[in-house]
């Protein structure tokens, strides 16, 4: 945020310096980025006021201009290109023999057969980090001609660049600003900016208008009518301040607007009163309107917030105003909007159409309601002041039930063991209450202090601990060591987890899914069909990011929406990331979570669809490769949890040494048709944290085999109710030392083998580190396995 130095001055009855300034500001947390300054008297002498006495047509050149400007007693002729000069202006005449910043000396020309005695300038060709004027700098008429424009040290300014975090609203105007400097210099804000005539009275009506409200985003509305008004250019000194802002001059009245913004912090509008074509002002969220804006852009609204004309919008609400009901040369009476709206709903509808004002930058950073009477009359005052006019008896103000004021607990102990120093509760309570934040209830352990209207950021005693070591000054903290006690370690180390993280995605990357990253925050209705509690944020960015995430599940999914409205079919992504869980207060754990959809990368050439054992088999893949011996692993088709998640029947959850690691399945197509999918998905829910918790073994590398590999296949007719890793586990377990892997690889159920009968297909590999495996060997292992296996199930082998 850029804001003049001077504008900060208006709030003290003493010239400050803008380096201290700036480096208090900077060490208190508001940290200026540059100073530029704004430094008539580095102008050449050379540079001086002239009066253009006369101005005839190039005759050679349709675009530029013969100008005759006098400066005393002395006339010079000048060829000049500018469009906004006419007869009679001042003007910047840089002589013959002038030096302007650009390193350019002024020298008699001929420009197109006509000479030319010097140069007229604008404010940026004189080195001015500004221009008030679109082309030629207009002097004002308090300038003498002949004089030096370096001589114009009234002029003399500095623009600050601010880096103001998301969380200080209350800073984004000079008053906030000027507060900020009058706590850290013990400096009292002075000014006769708010000296009005409070004459006015509340009514229902306005001259016969009425406003109503749809919207639980408007928070609070006033309205004030200014009759008799001389809409004009505004003067050289408004102009001047705007432009240090980078914002034109438009007229008077719209200057007004943005000076108290500017000023002040709270945006305020101006209509035309003639414009609006009914006695009817209505703030709601309109649907299938347009509106031009002021900048002559055609925006369609779809539930945005927006002012009506009854039915018509004039405004949309916080952002911009309409063409339509504009401020122009010809108004006579304006309507002065003062409105406070939820900052959600403005962040939302600003990123929604795409359009960022200095209007919506300050309502999405919260502009509170409690000064909104105040600040429309101060503004009406000002533009009577500035502009005439007579300002109504009545004005409207919707005074809603405002929320009660934030009050908060401070421990002063706690606060010295936070900020690290000794420091006296009378000078913590002295710190507060020149930041406006008054104490309610004090006893000598702690207090109860109130936050004043404009600190909404002010929300905890951290905060609190946060203001005063920033006022007391970080400087003044003296270093010390760190004091950590010393505490056994975590079962898994912090390099054994990312060593975890490393191999699940080398693992997932080939298996040819992609990993996604999202925000920690949902919409809280997505998250229904989960049974942890979630946890909300205090201070969300918009109303459908308010929830942490108790599941990565989710956000992957809408990744997977998507891809798939972007035409994508086949779609295999993961997410590793933290959930929150309100468990104990709260809790973060890790996750995994990967998904696929039913169709092939080439389904052209391979028309089989992905099922849930593939997904299984990746699953098996990435445990082997973590370590876990997948002959501890089993399934069980009765969940424990995501049971509105997964699809009943074809989901299992996942166990290791009977500990649940996760879960496994095709996704429930009612959840799915929720988020918009319409097609198959099937993934893993991964718990890392309960993995990082296992006792693994490191494998041990040994070498490959010098002999060829033996494979046998097995059909096994079993109860339907038998799961499949189950007879995995026996199977490896039958203590066959030849025996290497084992995978399921077939699963048929037909009425013709029984209804309550399935066929599991298992493929077997045989190897031995010492010899070529013989016939009779692999046999006799087949048959100690068939065995093991008639033991532990009711069970038919397959021909």
């Amino acid at each position: 945020m850029i804001i003049s130095f001077s504008s900060i001055n208006k709030f003290f009855d003493k010239q400050l310096d803008v380096f201290e300034v700036s480096e208090k500001l900077t060490l208190a947390g508001l940290e200026v980025d540059s100073i530029e300054p704004i430094d008539f008297s580095s102008i050449d002498s050379n540079v001086v006021v002239g009066k253009i006495t006369d101005i005839l047509k190039h005759p050679n050149a349709d675009k530029l201009k013969v100008c005759k400007v006098e400066i005393s007693d002395e006339s010079f002729q000048i060829v000049c290109g500018a469009s906004n000069i006419n007869v009679g202006d001042l003007v910047p005449l840089a002589k013959i023999g002038a030096k302007l910043p650009t390193g350019l000396k002024i020298k008699k020309s001929k420009i197109r057969d006509i000479e030319s005695y010097g140069m007229l300038c604008s404010l940026s060709e004189l080195g001015i980090g500004y221009d008030i004027s679109d082309g030629i700098f207009l002097i004002p008429d308090n300038f003498k001609v002949g004089q030096s424009l370096n001589t114009f040290i009234e002029l003399n300014d500095y623009i600050l660049d601010f880096g103001i975090t998301p969380n200080r609203g209350d800073c984004l105007s000079a008053l906030g600003i000027a507060r900020e400097v009058s706590v850290l210099m013990d400096l009292d804000i002075v000014s006769d900016l708010f000296d009005i005539e409070d004459n006015q009275v509340q009514a229902a009506s306005l001259n016969g208008i009425t406003v109503k409200s749809n919207s639980d985003s408007l928070r609070r509305y006033c309205l004030i009518e200014i009759d008799d008004i001389k809409v004009t250019e505004s003067p050289f000194w408004l102009k001047n301040f705007l432009a240090k802002f980078n914002i034109s001059s438009i007229n008077n009245v719209v200057d007004c607007t943005n000076y108290f913004m500017l000023l002040f912090g709270h945006p305020i509008h101006a209509f035309d009163r003639n414009k609006i074509s009914t006695d009817k002002i209505v703030i709601s969220d309109k649907k299938d309107a347009e509106i031009q804006t002021l900048s002559g852009e055609q925006v369609k609204l779809n539930d945005v917030l927006a002012i009506l004309d009854s039915d018509k919008p004039i405004a949309i609400a916080g952002i911009v105003g309409g063409i339509d009901s504009s401020v122009t040369f010809k108004t006579q009476k304006v309507l002065i909007e003062c409105a406070s709206f939820s900052p959600s709903t403005i962040r939302k509808n600003s990123k929604k159409l795409n359009i960022s004002t200095e209007s919506s930058f300050r309502f999405e950073r919260d502009v509170p309601p409690y000064t909104t009477k105040m600040n429309i009359l101060v503004a009406a005052n000002l533009i009577k002041n500035i502009c005439g006019g007579t300002i109504s008896k009545e004005y409207i103000d919707t005074e809603p039930n405002l929320k009660n004021k934030t009050t908060i607990n401070l421990n002063f102990d706690r606060l010295k063991k936070v900020i690290g120093i000794q420091i006296d509760n009378q000078e913590v309570i002295k710190i507060l209450k020149s930041l406006n934040i008054n104490s309610v209830e004090l006893s000598k352990l702690d207090g109860v202090f109130e936050p004043p209207y404009y600190r909404s950021d002010l929300k905890s005693d951290q905060d609190l601990i946060e203001e005063v070591a920033r006022i007391k000054g970080i400087d003044n903290i003296p270093l010390s060591p760190p004091n950590i006690p010393i505490t056994h370690f975590p079962k898994m180390s912090f390099q054994n987890f990312r060593r975890i993280k490393k191999n699940i995605r080398s693992t997932l990357l080939n298996e040819g899914f992609s990993e996604v990253i999202n925000f920690s925050f949902l919409d809280k209705s997505i998250l229904k069909n989960f049974d942890s509690k979630s946890l909300k944020i205090v201070n969300p960015l918009s109303s459908d990011s308010e929830t942490l995430r108790t599941s990565l599940l989710p956000s992957v999914l809408q990744n997977f929406l998507y891809n798939i409205n972007h035409g994508f079919e086949s779609i295999r992504l993961f997410e590793l990331g933290k959930i929150f869980l309100s468990e104990n207060g709260s809790t973060e754990k890790e996750q995994l979570v990967f998904l696929s959809t039913e169709i092939r990368e080439n389904s052209f050439w391979n028309k089989d669809k992905i099922d849930f054992y593939e997904i299984k088999e990746s699953l098996f893949m990435l445990l082997k490769n973590l370590n876990l011996d997948l002959k501890n692993i089993s399934l069980d088709s009765n969940l424990s949890n995501y049971q509105n998640v997964f699809h009943p029947g074809k989901s299992c959850e996942v166990f290791y040494n009977h500990e649940s690691i996760g879960f496994l399945g095709e996704i429930h197509p009612e959840f799915l048709n929720d988020l918009g999918i319409k097609k198959v998905v099937i993934g893993s829910i991964v718990e890392l944290d309960k993995i990082s918790e296992l006792k693994i073994d490191i494998k041990k590398m040994q070498k490959f085999t010098n002999f060829p590999q033996v494979k046998r296949d097995i059909s096994l007719l079993v109860d339907d109710k038998v799961e499949s890793g189950e007879i995995l586990t026996s199977i490896m377990n039958s203590k066959v030392n030849i025996l290497r892997d084992v995978k399921l690889f077939d699963y048929f159920k037909n009425e013709k083998i029984g209804d309550s009968k399935v066929s599991l297909s298992f493929s077997l590999v045989f190897e031995s580190f010492e010899k070529t495996l013989q016939d009779d060997e692999v046999v006799k292992a087949m048959e100690k396995i068939i065995k093991n296996l008639e033991s532990n199930f009711d069970m038919e082998v397959r021909s």
